[in-house]
């Protein structure tokens, strides 16, 4: 007897586990090859329909006996007519029809509520039958693997390989590809089965459609790691494919929609909606997402938060809409429906049309699914009424807040597209006022009547608002979470021992990458590095030296010849690499490569430099013709004394003004698109192959920019990154964060809210009775704002008094407090303190007043100073590789000491010479890295964030100037030139300079 590990074993192990176990009175039966008369034509096994019919629908199937000649042949001409007509999926939810028999039942899904026996005694008839070796050819004797069946009914297929006989799941793709062509085969064609899985025993593959060499693959995946107790896929047969999962899948999760996609027509010139039925399968991630959220929301009961960590690209918008339908039929334990509306919020002013249509397809009744298109009267209507699945952007809720008084006792599953941009912040507490229940908690109607002073109520309602109504489930979807979505929205896990929070659900970058879905746009970096020398025309003058460095280095990189010769180098990429990209054979037998570019710019000026010194190179270089460049920017900008808006560029191009820029990238002329901020989020393009980065990017902007370059499609096997701006080790920190799970260690502390109150009231400028007075001046009805003031400016003259250094903590005190409260509220309920709130919208308006800063000094630097030289270094092609671990934060700290931004003053001249001394082109080369080395070292040092946010400058600067010292002492053995050359106190001061400028440009401003 052979013990060798072989495909038949393995299927063989299949069939015993589906075949042995039960699940809610549910099991498959084996059947055997000559057990069963299958139809190849019709694809059904008669027996078995009828036999399901006689004990679900008796009534039923003696009609079929008494109107036909041939039962058999009758229910199969029958089920086959509409299976063809209808597809699958909705033969099996509707049913079929005779005229002389009636309605016909094929299926009986989950009893999910309490339900009459009667339904649970046909539930529990259902016939689940798996083969094997099934021969389903109309043509020949070719078999497939294994083959579920319900109630007669094929319903998928799989095809084995084993990696001990030296074949995996895409030898199992191949077999599909090329031995199972749908042609001439009933069993094969689109719409018949619900899915084809390829499998060897550690990875699974799936599609819905068989089209010879263009069907599509998709990763069905649960975990890339090792199952301890067997095969990584086993989860696909014990918990995907057993009878009550399926029957689930097939009832909820299934749909058949028409796809609508624009493609360029070479025939018509010109974009061209294509329509495509499409038969939609969850993905794993998704189904696991959504079953948890049941389960999760059913035991937890409402009110809960809960964070969905899904990467860029993973089926986001399915993921919602199978959530919003799930959640609107979901039935807690007394058979009473838990949710009156769900609601669909995306933070896009114009809501997102691939959202609300994929939700649309997905619904089961007609009229569930409710678009908020017009205003906020629509919204209010279709709240008030309940039952739907309400679709609306954050804006129209902040409108409607005022209009809607009295939503008692309803309650709402919100789902939030993108969360981190849409829950913080004022429009996140008009959400929350809008949908709250109004629970007095634990203060009463009658308790706050005997309050003395009425201004406590309408704080302790304000108050109230900002906690989170237990009337309300929140759902948030994002691939990039801040620490404030998972302080808020986390779900608490105990993790070694401690408490942390975690995303609900994770799919991570990682897998996707792994999986193949999608591309890893790190994988081909290359940097630039540009060394540039000035030299001043005119008088000299006396300048705010940190301010010109910063101008100048700006300016330098907007100039005409620096534009230009990136411009050139971009030309160079894109000609050599992107444009000999992506291939695709044309019906001449001939090969289009149709890869794009995009140039990211620091603003819309660069943007429209960009585009007219680009395309005067192509025009120069006979190039123009076959890729012209797109634009994207929102103002109208002022460009050699002309003004230019997008649509007057892409003009230049042909671009037809009534097309969106989207849809004129299509066109395979247009190769090029030249954006700022626009395109960098939400832009979907699978043909973008390679992106020129001349602006400064890091965290989620850095991540969900490059992440445009991720989405896949037929020939794109990689990505091209060229950086002018951003250090590969930047960039790669920023993806680091959001490559696997993010974790919370910790929690806020409520605590520091009290400190910092009690730092503000160590300056004694007030008396707190006078910030009781000032709010009851403030809520009074019909108020004139002239009586605010006194108390202001009593504030404004004692602490006008101060040193700088104070007046700067001091507004600094104020800032943290507003920006703690909004924050800290949404998490812990400060019980009965509407003081906290009272300084709250005190301190935000005092704040304001408070003024520090000073009139900016305007620099027209070209009329001053004028490129004399420069040069790029193009450094070597990198991947970028990322840990494989969990990013772990701490809670974000509100507490800030302020600091004093000292302009430092020095010739014009003098700062050019420093500047040239770093940046010239005539640095040798020897100098660069040991330059490099420090200042990365300085940056990398564990106190240096803490050191730079919470000490003035001058204590920085102090700080700063000790750890070079002591880092530069390393290059004495080691490199003494290098030594010598960092020892200079010019160079020290530029560098320290430097990184203190650094410092507050990525620091938020006070």
């Amino acid at each position: 007897m052979s013990v060798h590990p072989t495909e038949y074993r393995y299927q063989k192990e299949i069939i015993k586990y589906l075949s042995s176990h039960e699940f809610n009175g549910l099991k498959y039966t084996y059947l055997k090859d000559g057990k069963y008369d299958y139809d190849r034509f019709k694809c059904i096994i008669p027996s078995e329909t009828l036999g399901f019919i006689e004990k679900t629908q008796p009534e039923t199937y003696k009609d079929i006996i008494k109107y036909t000649d041939d039962s058999e042949k009758f229910i199969s001409k029958l089920v086959d007519d509409s299976v063809k007509r209808n597809g699958l999926i909705k033969t099996l939810k509707d049913g079929v029809e005779d005229f002389n028999v009636g309605h016909i039942d094929l299926i009986y899904f989950n009893p999910d509520r309490e339900i009459s026996q009667s339904y649970l005694k046909k539930y529990q008839e259902n016939r689940f039958v798996v083969v094997d070796e099934f021969k389903y050819s109309v043509k020949n004797e070719n078999r497939i693997d294994v083959v579920l069946i319900i109630n007669g009914i094929p319903i998928l297929t799989m095809e084995l390989k084993n990696q001990f006989t030296g074949q995996t799941v895409r030898d199992s793709d191949k077999q599909y590809v090329y031995d199972r062509k749908p042609d001439g085969e009933p069993l094969l064609k689109f719409k018949r089965c619900i899915g084809h899985f390829s499998l060897d025993k550690s990875e699974i593959h799936f599609t819905t459609n068989l089209r010879g060499e263009k069907t599509k693959f998709f990763p069905f995946n649960k975990e890339m790691n090792v199952n301890e107790d067997g095969y990584k896929v086993s989860f696909l047969w014990e918990e995907v494919f057993n009878p009550v999962s399926l029957l689930d899948i097939l009832e909820k999760f299934v749909v058949q929609v028409t796809e609508i996609s624009k493609e360029w027509s070479d025939k018509n010139q010109r974009v061209e909606k294509e329509k495509n039925e499409v038969l939609i399968f969850p993905r794993y991630h998704q189904l696991e997402v959504i079953r948890n959220l049941r389960t999760s929301v059913k035991s937890d009961g409402i009110g809960g938060n809960y964070l969905v960590q899904h990467t860029t690209g993973s089926g986001k918008s399915y993921s919602i809409g199978w959530l919003s339908h799930n959640l609107n039929t979901l039935f807690d334990k007394d058979d009473n429906k838990m949710f009156d509306s769900i609601i669909v919020i995306t933070d896009r002013r114009v809501l997102d049309s691939q959202l609300q249509k994929t939700i649309k397809d997905l619904e089961g009744v007609e009229g569930v699914v409710k678009q908020i298109d017009e205003n906020s009267k629509q919204l209010k209507k279709y709240l008030e009424s309940g039952g739907s699945i309400i679709i609306t952007t954050i804006q129209k809720f902040s409108v409607v807040v005022k209009s809607i008084q009295e939503l008692s006792g309803r309650t709402f599953g919100v789902i939030i597209d993108e969360v981190h941009s849409s829950q913080t912040g004022k429009t996140g507490l008009n959400l929350r006022k809008v949908l709250s229940i109004n629970e007095e908690d634990e203060v009463t109607n009658s308790e706050l009547q005997d309050y003395t002073n009425s201004v406590v109520k309408l704080l302790s309602d304000e108050q109230r608002s900002r906690k989170k109504p237990p009337n309300i489930s929140f759902f948030g979807f994002t691939g990039t979470p801040k620490t404030e979505t998972l302080e808020i929205f986390g779900t608490e896990t105990i993790v070694d021992g401690e408490t942390k929070k975690l995303p609900f659900h994770s799919y991570s970058m990682k897998q996707s990458i792994k999986e193949g879905f999608t591309l890893d746009v790190l994988e081909n970096f290359t940097s630039v590095k540009r060394w540039f020398k000035l030299k001043i025309k005119g008088d000299d003058k006396e300048l705010p030296e940190s301010k010109v460095k910063h101008e100048l280095v700006s300016w330098v990189d907007s100039s005409p010849d620096m534009i230009s010769e990136k411009v050139r180098i971009i030309l160079n990429h894109l000609t050599q690499k992107t444009f000999n990209t992506i291939p695709k054979k044309l019906s001449n037998g001939k090969t289009q490569y149709s890869g794009k570019g995009m140039i990211v710019c620091s603003s819309q000026y660069d943007v429209v430099q960009y585009f007219f010194e680009l395309t005067k190179q192509l025009k120069e270089k006979g190039w123009y013709e076959k890729c012209k460049p797109l634009c994207g920017f929102s103002s109208k900008i002022d460009f050699h004394g002309e003004q230019f808006t997008e649509q007057d560029l892409n003009e230049i191009s042909g671009h037809n003004r009534r097309e969106s820029i989207p849809d004129g990238f299509k066109n395979p002329t247009n190769r090029i698109l030249i954006v700022c901020s626009k395109f960098q989020t939400g832009f979907d393009e699978p043909l973008l192959h390679s992106m020129f980065i001349d602006k400064k990017l890091n965290g989620v902007q850095c991540v969900q920019t490059l992440s445009r370059l991720n989405r896949t499609t037929s020939g794109k096997e990689d990505t091209f990154v060229l950086d002018f701006v951003n250090k590969p080790e930047d960039v790669q920190k920023s993806f680091q964060e959001f490559y696997k799970t993010k974790i919370l260690s910790g929690e806020s502390d409520p605590n520091e809210l009290y400190g910092i109150l009690k730092d503000v009231e160590g300056y004694n400028l007030y008396r707190p009775s006078q910030v009781d007075e000032w709010l009851e001046i403030y809520f009074r009805k019909n108020r004139s704002d002239k009586d605010l003031q006194p108390l202001v400016d009593s504030i404004y003259n004692q602490w006008i008094e101060l040193p700088d250094d104070d007046r700067v903590r001091y507004r600094s005190k104020l800032s943290s407090y507003h920006k703690m409260y909004e924050y800290i509220t949404q998490i812990i309920d400060f019980k009965n303190q509407p003081k906290l709130e009272g300084y709250n919208i005190f301190f935000s308006l005092l704040h304001k007043f408070l003024n520090v800063s000073k009139p900016s000094v305007e620099l027209n630097l070209s009329d001053s100073v004028y490129l004399d030289s420069f040069k790029f270094d193009i450094q070597g092609k990198n991947n970028l590789f990322l840990d494989d671990k969990e990013t772990s934060i701490e809670p974000k700290s509100y507490d800030s000491e302020g600091m004093l931004i000292e302009e430092e003053t020095d010739l014009l001249s003098n700062i050019i010479r420093e500047m040239n001394e770093v940046l010239g082109e005539g640095l040798p080369d020897h100098l660069k890295k040991p330059l490099e080395n420090l200042t990365q070292k300085i940056e990398n040092h564990q106190e240096f964030e803490t050191t730079m946010s919470n000490n003035t400058e001058s204590n920085s600067r102090d700080w700063l100037d000790k750890l070079y010292l002591e880092i530069n002492k390393e290059n004495f053995k080691n490199d003494l030139e290098g030594y010598k050359f960092l020892k200079k106190d010019n160079i020290k001061d530029i560098i320290i300079q430097g990184l203190i400028s650094s410092r507050k440009e990525s620091s938020s401003r006070i």
